[in-house]
């Protein structure tokens, strides 16, 4: 049953949602409703005991694509508090097309039939002014999906997955001005997948306080300018922790990047990336690796790699230490000089401990200057 007390009960929240005016709130009972909703006015349809004891899931289809559980066909739509399940190859809740959307403390979760399928737990194509937050998100082929949208917030969310294929959050195709912080995305299995993906004229990105581990590449770029990536674990497997191609203007400042089988920041003609104050450690290669890149400043990293290989394999930035004295502490104190970054090979002394070897680090042949003590 359904509860609003102002106009009713009714037995399905379709009939609700038929029944309801413009910004009507609709408060769902417990219980399992066995339906697909299109949502074609402003409201908001709210459970009224979590997403644990509301359960929206259709029964199951013959098709391969069948309508989202949610279609949003109006503006300024918010879905909360709903177990969403079941939305057999396709998504569990659609605002494509549709602006000033809010998508909260639900559980979604899927039946992957087709290995073709694009299904998503929410799905936002040229969704502007949307908002995704503290839901559950789990066996989709894509967790969040946005395209052609600005701006937005995904923010403390969990996402995992376990499907072949999958990735947890996409980006792309000229979208803009995106916030993501404070989520959690676990990709399971590692067979072409991804946590992040970042993908094709994608701008003005800021990603803050996520965790992001699995995949083949934990968090992916291509073609993406001015994004932020500040205070993120980017941990776990895979061959890549944070893996950037034919990106710009990229800040990577204040992380821990550390588990890859291979690489830890891998760059491929990347320009004006600044990447400081990271901790880069665990790697199976390279703990950074930077190729056909330039005009990049990297410093005050610390860089640790399992690899004989060395911990930077190809290197072609603009600088690998500061350009001109800077201001830093060190052990209590302040100091001001050049600085580098720490190596953890490093053998060379600090006589005068002002926290910058005496020596450059030497590895293949390169010498990288003002290589720093411990953080």
């Amino acid at each position: 049953m359904l509860m609003e007390p102002e106009w009713g009960d009714f037995l399905t929240i379709q009939d609700a949602v038929d029944y309801a005016y413009d910004n009507d709130v609709i408060v769902v009972r417990d219980g399992t409703y066995r339906e697909k909703v299109v949502v074609d006015r402003p409201m908001t349809i709210i459970s009224a005991n979590g997403p644990d004891n509301t359960i929206v899931s259709p029964e199951p289809y013959a098709k391969t694509k069948v309508p989202p559980v949610f279609t949003v066909t109006s503006d300024h739509v918010t879905i909360s508090g709903l177990g969403i399940e079941n939305a057999y190859d396709y998504h569990g809740i659609d605002l494509s097309g549709y602006n000033y959307c809010v998508v909260e403390n639900n559980i979604i979760n899927n039946t992957i039939r087709a290995s073709s399928c694009k299904a998503s737990g929410v799905a936002m194509e040229s969704s502007n002014y949307t908002v995704v937050k503290n839901n559950t998100i789990y066996s989709q082929r894509y967790g969040i999906m946005v395209s052609t949208a600005s701006p937005g917030i995904i923010e403390c969310n969990t996402i995992s997955s376990d499907v072949k294929y999958s990735i947890g959050a996409v980006i792309s195709s000229n979208s803009d001005n995106f916030t993501i912080n404070g989520n959690t995305i676990d990709m399971v299995t590692t067979s072409k997948v991804y946590a992040l993906m970042l993908n094709t004229e994608v701008n003005d990105i800021h990603v803050e306080g996520n965790t992001f581990s699995g995949g083949i590449d934990t968090v992916y770029l291509y073609k993406a300018q001015n994004v932020t990536f500040l205070k993120n674990q980017i941990i776990g497997g895979g061959n890549y922790k944070l893996h950037m191609k034919k990106s710009n203007n990229v800040t990577v400042l204040d992380n821990e990047i550390s588990g890859a089988e291979r690489y830890g920041l891998y760059t491929t003609n990347c320009y004006n990336l600044d990447v400081q104050k990271n901790n880069i450690t665990g790697t199976g290669r390279s703990a950074l690796y930077l190729t056909y890149s330039s005009y990049n400043i990297v410093m005050n990293n610390l860089i640790d790699s399992q690899s004989s290989n060395g911990l930077f394999y190809k290197a072609t930035p603009g600088s690998l230490n500061s350009t001109s004295p800077v201001s830093y502490t060190y052990m209590n104190e302040t100091f001001t000089g050049f600085i580098g970054n720490y190596y953890s090979t490093y053998t060379g002394l600090d006589i005068d401990g002002d926290g910058v070897g005496d020596t450059p680090y030497i590895e293949d042949d390169m010498q990288y200057y003002h290589p720093s003590s411990p953080r």
